[in-house]
């Protein structure tokens, strides 16, 4: 017998795939929900930053400044995309920081996730709250440079918990323009 095109179950996609996230977002479709997003972020990014914690050295601290003062200094709102650009790099670079080869290899799929969570919760923001973000992320490289693994994954869990908040904000401000 013959079988017509069909749809797997959602469970069944690979939603953290590089070109299927790019696909979606152009199509302005979401593969997550925000909170399956952030639960998978609260699961994996303190182990990446006590990782990071560990093992970075001097290039990985400044790399990691680096990206953190591009994001200072791109908190207006005409600036957006070069502050979340930043925002990324200095995700990659907390990455690249573990130096453990499996957490590099995963470092795409890990940084499609946050630029996920990045675009729905970062044009909410005043460019006081970026400064805000970009401010907490120069003390998770402090925290680093003094190698304290619990007050970085305190300052990460901190970050990804504001990151909910205004992406729920969101949600229930989309929810609420609905209402006739």
């Amino acid at each position: 017998t013959k079988t017509g095109t069909f749809v797997a179950d959602k469970t069944q996609w690979k939603v953290l795939d590089a070109r299927l996230l790019e696909l979606a977002g152009l199509a302005e479709v979401s593969l997550f929900t925000l909170g399956e997003l952030e639960k998978f972020r609260r699961m994996i990014e303190p182990n990446v930053t006590a990782l990071a914690t560990q093992a970075a050295d001097q290039n990985d601290i400044q790399a990691m400044q680096a990206a953190v003062t591009k994001m200072i200094n791109n908190t207006q709102d005409d600036a957006i995309a070069l502050y979340n650009e930043a925002d990324l790099a200095f995700h990659m670079a907390l990455i690249l920081a573990t130096h453990n080869v499996i957490f590099i290899q995963l470092a795409p799929m890990l940084n499609m996730a946050i630029k996920e969570s990045i675009q729905i919760t970062c044009p909410l923001d005043s460019p006081e709250e970026r400064l805000q973000s970009a401010e907490m992320h120069g003390q998770l490289i402090n925290a680093i440079r003094e190698r304290d693994i619990e007050l970085a994954r305190y300052i990460t869990s901190h970050m990804i918990f504001n990151s909910l908040r205004r992406g729920l904000s969101l949600e229930k401000e989309r929810r609420t323009s609905f209402i006739p």
